[in-house]
């Protein structure tokens, strides 16, 4: 086993490694004797954290470590300084074991992925064209006044119909300000047509799915995003967190 070997399969059992990473580990679990035993220990510590109260088992870890490198005994003068060597490298030992059982036993929910992944890029209408109300628009949008940038949004598509681009972004501020099910109809309008757009409407859509904690559809919408899309990583990455 390599030094980082840990590391990696902690990745893997996450979902943060890419297709490709993914591939190489499973390679590597039907030829590594001692990789697939070290991978299958953690799956079944996975597995076995995610039935059991964490708390339990973050007091087990600690008492069992403490116990084994914290003894009351008093070791002998020249000793002193190996054994608070040894006493530190436990805490870190402890720390460590705490960081993986709450991370196991409590993978994240779907709004705080969403959180995650619902950043967007700045709203820019007046690169695109001129004129005050637009200045007004990507000021309110960029600020996070999303609640704000609906109706100058809409007051817009009024007037320009066709501006897809106005419209991707009037989804994501209805979404952003609680219009969830309002913006998944202007993705799915999107992603259903040949736009320059298609692509960001359909990670939207998958957006608006997690945000509705509707994780099958979400997987789904995930899934027909192609592999040429600027997308497609983040959502490879999102579909096995979800």
């Amino acid at each position: 086993m390599k030094k980082n070997d840990y590391d990696l399969i902690h990745k893997y059992l996450w979902g943060e490694l890419s297709d490709s990473e993914a591939k190489e580990v499973e390679e590597r679990r039907q030829n590594d004797t001692a990789f697939a035993a070290a991978l299958r220990e953690e799956e079944e510590m996975k597995a076995f954290l995610k039935k059991q109260p964490a708390r339990e088992k973050l007091e087990k870890a600690s008492s069992n470590l403490g116990n084994q490198y914290f003894q009351a005994d008093t070791p002998p003068k020249q000793k002193v300084k190996r054994r608070w060597l040894y006493g530190i490298a436990a805490a870190a030992v402890i720390a460590a074991v705490f960081l993986m059982t709450w991370l196991w036993a409590f993978p994240p929910t779907a709004q705080e992925l969403y959180q995650t992944y619902a950043v967007h890029y700045p709203l820019e209408m007046t690169e695109r064209s001129s004129g005050g109300s637009l200045a007004a628009i990507d000021k309110a949008f960029n600020s996070g006044e999303y609640a704000s940038a609906v109706p100058l949004l809409e007051s817009h598509l009024v007037q320009q119909r066709a501006d897809n681009y106005a419209l991707l972004y009037y989804g994501i501020a209805m979404m952003e300000s609680g219009q969830v099910e309002k913006a998944l109809n202007v993705f799915e309008f999107l992603a259903g047509g040949t736009s320059l757009y298609n692509e960001d409407a359909k990670w939207y859509r998958a957006l608006a799915l997690l945000k509705m904690e509707r994780i099958e559809e979400a997987k789904e919408a995930l899934a027909e995003i192609p592999r040429e899309s600027s997308r497609y990583a983040s959502a490879r990455k999102l579909q096995r967190q979800l």
